[in-house]
């Protein structure tokens, strides 16, 4: 299977001359430190790619958002399997203010806060994703479309939105099956008395 990544950044940023920019640092301390967050900027979002998961199933605002108006599907992953697909996630922060970064001083630590940044940082208004990111260096791979495989025994349920049309579930299950994926099939319902969403079992893969 393979996971579609989010494609950052713009080439151009990658051309950095750097004995004109010590010139720079001369005549202009701040067009010269501009430049450099525009450059490690720019090299790090077009050398790596990120894909999106969420620790919760049962958001209404995400189905809204992520999943065709509740008429799409979630898939379900088992993060705990020993699968280098999973190896370094990143848990997304949600600062209550802008966070500043220290290029110089974090980019002889391993580029770490830089990298939490520039790939895992959002406002606050979004923490209820609970979210977090796998980021990968995309080297090799499809660039253009953003496709990195993984192993097919990570995924561990498909879940149906609670206005997905019966004819859309049947083709997907039917899909996932000849595939030959071991998953369990769900679909989301209403809560009665509320405005929650509850997980209810259709279908054992």
């Amino acid at each position: 299977m393979k996971a579609i990544y989010s494609k950052r950044g713009d080439n151009s940023l990658l051309d950095f001359d750097f004995e004109k920019r010590i010139s720079d640092f001369k005549n202009d301390p701040i067009k010269f430190i501009s430049a450099i967050k525009k450059y490690v900027k720019g090299l790090i979002q077009n050398n790596y790619g990120v894909c999106c998961f969420s620790e919760n199933y049962d958001n209404l605002l995400m189905w809204s958002h992520y999943a065709d108006k509740h008429e799409g599907i979630c898939l379900g992953f088992d993060a705990d399997l020993k699968d280098k697909f999973f190896e370094i996630p990143l848990i997304v922060k949600y600062p209550e203010t802008y966070p500043i970064v220290n290029y110089f001083e974090n980019y002889l630590n391993k580029a770490t806060p830089i990298v939490q940044f520039h790939f895992a940082t959002k406002s606050k208004d979004w923490s209820y994703e609970n979210e977090l990111r796998i980021v990968k260096d995309i080297g090799q791979h499809d660039k253009i479309r953003g496709e990195i495989n993984f192993n097919k025994d990570i995924v561990k349920e498909v879940i149906f939105g609670y206005k997905t049309k019966p004819k859309k579930i049947d083709k997907i299950v039917k899909l996932f099956m000849q595939l030959s994926y071991k998953v369990d099939f769900f679909k989301m319902e209403l809560h009665d008395n509320d405005f929650g969403l509850k997980k209810v079992k259709k279908y054992v893969g």
